[in-house]
């Protein structure tokens, strides 16, 4: 695919890009209300993957306090023993 862009009938630049087939990238004429219902659809996409990615990152750490704890103690007894 080729996307060319002329800048001020100077110079022409290639944007194979795949941001430049993105219609939330358009700005066409003076209504956006449709780059922003698209806009709007991503932020809530990205909010809820981050929420999943909170509850995924809770669940591991809540894992992880037992494992961490019993490794302490289980460094604490090798040491003695070895004394």
């Amino acid at each position: 695919m080729n996307r060319h862009v002329k800048l001020r009938g100077e110079r022409h630049e290639k944007d194979d890009r795949e941001k430049s087939v993105d219609p939330r990238f358009f700005v066409l004429g003076w209504d956006n209300r449709e780059k922003c219902r698209l806009l709007a659809e991503e932020i809530h996409r990205l909010l809820a993957n981050k929420q999943t990615l909170d509850e995924q990152s809770e669940t591991v750490a809540k894992a992880i306090v037992p494992i961490a704890r019993e490794a302490r103690r289980r460094r604490s007894g090798s040491g003695a023993h070895g004394l």
